[in-house]
This record gives structure tokens, sequence and C-alpha cells, in this order.
């Protein structure tokens, strides 16, 4: 086993709530958000609407629950999305019913037609992205693997809540109120309505179109790969990342916290470091030489001129006077230990410092344990448990007899009673140790070594005394090495308690090996997702014709989208752009997910609008220039509303969501409106690449389409 893990991650308690806090938050706010949107937009459809998406986060919570399946972050991320994608079906039927009622069906009639010509754009629209989320659960790493998860159960529970739910209540509606008319607020408002059907020459705008989109494209690209290395985050890159918060009414500049990282160097605290793995590696080196055959690999030793190259960003809420309270530091080193090391020596003053206690025996058994965690057989502890004497006074243990006793020796640093009372009570309360229960205990201190900086007695040797219930070790001890009884699990409570290090917030490693894998999986989630919607494409529209059009979307957004992330890196240093809340965005497992979700979003608006183009193409063997223009305007008011909902989400998760899915959500914000200007301005004109002389007619005549004009072409021969 290598001396130092490949990959670790750990978050303590106050950053696991606070990321949960906010992800609920957001969660909440983005539901309220678009309910409300959904209801003064189309009115009684907006509650029914509603309903459904009320409905479709039960049943998300319940199948998570039945598979006993757990939230990461990135999963709160996806249910906020889903949120805003999950209304997307309705509008979609909607807009085919406001449409079906405007060309003077009855209600009845408009309501099956509307449903009816939606299930395949919804079917489609929801594939393409569904098929994303499995190739996410098939190559992604497990916390990106549960936004694939939350994301594709909100698919399939948005499909049966639109398709099923949504109907049930329209036709209750419809015969219980015997309805003739099923207003919203574009029936109720004429210039909406015209705002949302307009008669614009998109095919004769492609001249605009293209070449900017190309430039966007090539600035894009040149922007990110003008980065390089340097817009990777540490998961493709490796490295450590450590996040920590100060102290109760300390914060810190972040310009001062650069400061202190880049005059590490040099310093007594790094010399105190590097000798500390200097003894490592001499100690395992050793221990090679005595084993034979024995590879372990030594720990890495830290350059710490890398300090001043690190990524610093801040999180948790602003302080009064300007500062932060919390920050992120993301350092190419990958010796994770010595790095928190740094990190505590440089900020001690204003942390809340709670170090590991090192002692003897630790990490041993309790069958292993023998002299250091003994039953308490008598009222004495040195003659009743412990077997000898120490230089302070025998304690009376008679209320703790036939529990166990756990001896502290060698403890480095000294620490006091009070200190390990607390670390115990502290970790009774952790989900790892809470079925426990409040087991009576009491620690006494057996050597003293001085005292600590509050003038408290500090000892170099203590000892936990326990007693439950249900356990009698003095008449019974046969069961003193089960694993789940009352010796095991105290003196595992024992060694959790002191050596947790709750100074830092979390901390993340990840080695060159991790790195190179995590590359490997982010390239194979790219290239499958995009041969999948492809041929799924293909298939479904019976040319490669949309096939390609498809992807020369898909390359517009991501490139587009991946050079806005990177000029984001400069953005986020100049004045007056805080109010953006951009950071120096790297690209991460999550950013991974979000481009690969932009995939399969792009994928939802470009379909509509083909779906759109098969439907009036009828039984032309191809669309013509009139029909792809007029396929546009019809489907501008789904795709804006469809983009407004997801929008609304994401925003809310990217306002409310917390630094955790902070880049994620940002991400999604440029994505969709990308996306959205690319399904109307570059995918559909490029279906009719090579048709020069219909697309020149078109040109030369701006008025030669206006919308329905072709939805019922002239049949062909044959």
């Amino acid at each position: 086993l290598s001396y130092d893990p490949i990959s670790q991650k750990t978050t303590g308690p106050s950053l696991g709530q606070d990321n949960l806090e906010k992800g609920l938050r957001a969660c909440i706010t983005a539901l309220i958000v678009v309910g409300i949107f959904m209801a003064l937009y189309y009115l009684f459809a907006g509650l029914v609407a509603d309903f459904a998406l009320v409905a479709n986060m039960v049943i998300i919570l319940g199948i998570m629950s039945l598979i006993e399946a757990t939230f990461t972050l990135p999963g709160i991320a996806g249910l906020v999305l889903t949120i805003g994608m999950a209304v997307d079906a309705n509008v979609l039927i909607f807009e085919r019913i406001r449409e079906e009622t405007d060309n003077k069906a009855d209600l009845p009639t408009a309501v099956r037609l509307g449903f009816g010509k939606a299930l395949s754009t919804i079917l489609d629209a929801n594939i393409t992205t569904l098929i994303t989320c499995v190739v996410l659960g098939y190559t992604a790493t497990a916390e990106v693997k549960g936004f694939a998860v939350v994301l594709g159960i909100g698919i399939l529970a948005t499909l049966f809540t639109a398709l099923f739910s949504t109907r049930v209540l329209i036709d209750l509606y419809l015969i219980v109120f015997k309805a003739k008319s099923l207003p919203m607020l574009p029936t109720l408002v004429p210039g909406l309505k015209a705002l949302l059907s307009p008669n614009v020459n998109w095919i004769g705008l492609r001249k605009l179109f293209l070449p900017v989109s190309v430039v966007l494209i090539v600035a894009g690209l040149t922007m990110a790969f003008s980065r390089g290395a340097d817009m990777l985050d540490i998961e493709f890159r490796s490295g450590t990342e450590v996040t920590f918060e100060l102290a109760e009414g300390e914060s810190l500049p972040i310009d001062e916290v650069r400061a202190r990282l880049a005059g590490f160097a040099g310093s007594a605290e790094a010399s105190a470091i590097d000798a500390d793995v200097r003894a490592q590696i001499e100690r395992i080196s050793a221990e090679n030489e005595r084993i034979e055959g024995d590879d372990t690999p030594l720990p890495t030793r830290p350059d710490w001129a890398l300090l001043e190259e690190a990524q610093v960003v801040t999180v948790g809420e602003p302080a009064a006077d300007g500062g932060a309270t919390g920050f992120s530091v993301a350092t190419l080193i990958e010796n994770s230990s010595a790095v928190s090391d740094a990190v505590k020596a440089l900020f001690r003053d204003e942390l809340d410092v709670t170090e590991t206690i090192d002692f003897a025996g630790a990490g041993l058994g309790v069958g292993q344990a023998k002299g250091i965690v003994e039953p308490v057989l008598g009222g004495s502890l040195y003659r009743g448990a412990l077997g000898r004497q120490f230089s302070a006074e025998d304690p009376d243990v008679q209320d703790f007899v036939g529990g166990v006793a756990v001896l502290l020796e060698d403890v480095s640093p000294a620490v006091s009673v009070e200190d390990v009372s607390e670390r115990i009570t502290r970790m009774r309360r952790q989900p790892d140790f809470e079925l426990l229960g409040s087991r009576p205990f009491a620690v006494f201190g057996l050597e003293r070594a001085g005292t600590t900086a509050d003038g408290e007695p500090s000892y170099s040797a203590l000892a936990v005394v326990v007693r439950d219930t249900e356990t009698n070790y003095a008449e019974d001890r046969s069961d003193f090495t089960n694993a789940q009884g009352l010796a095991a699990t105290e003196w595992s409570l024992v060694q959790a308690a002191l050596e947790r290090d709750t100074s830092l917030a979390s901390v993340s490693n990840f080695s060159s090996q991790v790195s190179g894998t995590m590359k490997q999986q982010a390239i194979v989630a790219m290239a499958l997702s995009l041969l999948a919607v492809v041929g799924y494409i293909w298939l479904r529209f019976g040319s490669l014709r949309y096939g390609l059009a498809a992807i020369a979307a898909l390359v517009h957004d991501v490139s587009i989208t991946l050079g806005i992330l990177a000029i984001c890196g400069t953005l986020s240093a100049v004045p007056g752009f805080e109010a953006l809340l951009l950071d120096d965005f790297k690209i991460n497992l999550a950013l991974v997910a979000a481009l690969l979700t932009i995939v399969g979003y792009s994928l939802n608006d470009t379909i509509v609008v083909f779906d759109r183009i098969r439907e009036n193409r009828g039984r032309l063997s191809r669309a013509t220039p009139a029909i792809v223009n007029d396929s546009i305007n019809q489907t501008v008011s789904r795709t804006v509303l469809t983009s407004g909902t997801t929008l609304i989400a994401v925003l809310t998760l990217y306002v409310l969501g917390g630094p955790g899915v902070h880049g994620f959500a940002f991400a999604m914000i440029v994505g969709v409106l990308v996306g959205t200007y690319s399904s109307i301005a570059i995918a559909a004109p490029i279906l009719l690449v090579g048709d020069r002389s219909e697309v020149t007619v078109l040109d030369d005549d701006p008025d030669a389409s206006s919308p329905g004009t072709t939805g019922t072409p002239a049949p062909v021969a044959g």
C-alpha cells in the first residue's frame, strides 16, 4: 500500500451543513419562482403544471429513498436543474394547445391534438438528455454519478407527470367545468402573442449569424488553449485543495491570504514540515530495506514555491469589513498532509484550531489493544482496570464497574481533561456514533505534563472510562472483542475523537494516477455522449444531415462556453465585476458534467425546431428554406419559454447554491443562453447547406416566408 493515499477527500461538518443548507435553499427558491412564473403565464394550465412539478419532486425523492441513493452536492444541482427542465414538456404541450385554438379548433380537440403533436418532440428532447445521464452514470466518479442519477430519475418522472398527470387534470377540467377555453397570458395580451409569433427571415440572417459564431468559436477555443493546463482543476492535474473557515469574528482580505502563502517558502514552519517529511522518507526507506521486495512509494517532497501560484477563492459569507471568513486554496503540491500543516501554521491565529492528538496504540483493533482497552473490574482504576500505578492519585471508578477503560499514553501534544471530554462529547453527536447514545463517561488525568495556554493542567497520559446499561464486563467478558460491543465501539470513538482535525473545513487530494484516470473518463464521457446522441438523431430524422447539424451546434455551444469560462479568470480580478459573482472557474468533474448537460440541453432546444421542420416537411424529401424559416418562427415561443424556466432555475443555483456548485451553475447559464441562440441561428440553417439556389430565392425576397404558409406542403409524386 502507498504511504500516501492516491486520492483523499474529507469534508468537515460545518462545510457539509453549509453546502446542504445552500443547496436546499436553491431548490426551494427555484421551485417557488418557476411555479409562480408558470401560474402567471399559463393561469389555470400553469397551476396544473405546478402540481405536476411538485409531483415530480415527490417521485424523485421517493425513488431516491427506494433505491437508498444519497444526495451529493452535484446531485442537489441535478435536482435544481430538473425543476427548470421539468416544465419544458408542459410548455410544449400548452403552446401546441394554444396554437390549435388559434386555428379555431374547439378546446377538447385542441387538447387532444396538443398532446398528440407534442409527444414526439417531448420524447426526442428528453431521450437525448437521458442518453447523457446514462453515459455519465457509467463513466463518471461517484459524486458526478449522483448528478446523473438525480437528473435521469427527474427526466423519467417528467415524462410521467407531463404526459399522464397533466393530461388527467386538464381532461377533468373539461369534463367537470364544461370548459370552452383555456386562457393563457398570450391569449389575453395580444401584444405578447405577436411578440412570440415573429415573422423574421432567419435564413436571410445566416450571413450575419454564421460569421459571428465562427469568430466566437475561434475566440473561445483560443482563450481556452492559451490558458492551457492552468484552466484545469487539481482533479485533472494532481495536487491538493484545502478549504478553511476562520474562527468566529475573524476575517481576512484575499490579498493577505495570497501574500502569506507566497511568503511561506523558507520560513521556519516550512523547514519544520520539510524535516518531518524527510524523517518519514528515511523511516519508510529503512523499512523497505528490511522487507525484501517492498516498494512502498515515498512521501512527495513539497515544493513550497508552488504556494505562490496557488489559486485562492473566497467561500462563505463576506465579512462586514470587506474581507472574507473562509477561503479555498488549490495548489499543485501533492502532499496533502504537508499542505494542511502549512495552512494551519500560516493562519493559526485566525483559525479555530483543533489539532490531531497522537497516542500509543492508535490504529490497533480492540483485540490487539491489550493493556490499552481493559474492563473496569473494581472501584480502583489502577488495580481494577489498568493494573499499574501512575503519578496522579488513583481515581474512583466505582460508578463504572462492568464498563471499559481506555488508556491514553504518550499523548502528543499534551492535552487537558476538558479538551478530551469535549472532543468525545462532540464525536458522540456525529452520524457514525450517534446511534450509540449518550453513554456516561469520565476522563481522568494520570501523568501531568504542564499547563495549556488557558492555564489548565495538561497531561501526557489519561484514561477514559465508559459504562452502558446493557454491558457488564465484570460478570461476562465473552464478547469483549465483539465489533459491535461496548469496548470496540468506545475504542473507535475515542480514536476518532482524538485523531480528527477540525481546523480545516475540507481537504481534497489527487495524485497523478487519479488525475490521468479522470482525464480519460472525461474524454470517454464526452465522446460517447456525442456519438450516442448523433446516432439517435440520425435514426429519428432519417438523415445524417440532421445529426451533423446538431453536432455543429454542440461544438458551437461547448466552444463558446469554454471561452467564456476561460475569460472569467481575468474578469474576476477586475474591479466592478464582483456583482456578477465571477470566479476563476477551473474545469473539474462538475464542470464536465455541466458541459455534457449543455450538450443534452442544446439538443433539447434544437430537436424542438427539427421536429417542427419534419412535421412541416410532410412528404417532401428535404426541407426547403421556407419550411425551415417558418418552423423556426413557429417554435420561437417554445424555445424562449423552455430556456426561460431553465434559466430561472440555474440562476437561482448560481446565486444561492454555494461554492460547491458555483462553476457548474455558471457554465449552465452560459450554455442555456448559447444553446438557445444556436438552435435558432446555427443548427436549423445548417440543414440547408448545399441548397444554394433555394436559399438565394429566399434571401432575395424577405417576405417570402410567413408563419403557416408551409404547414401543408404540396404532395410529391409517388
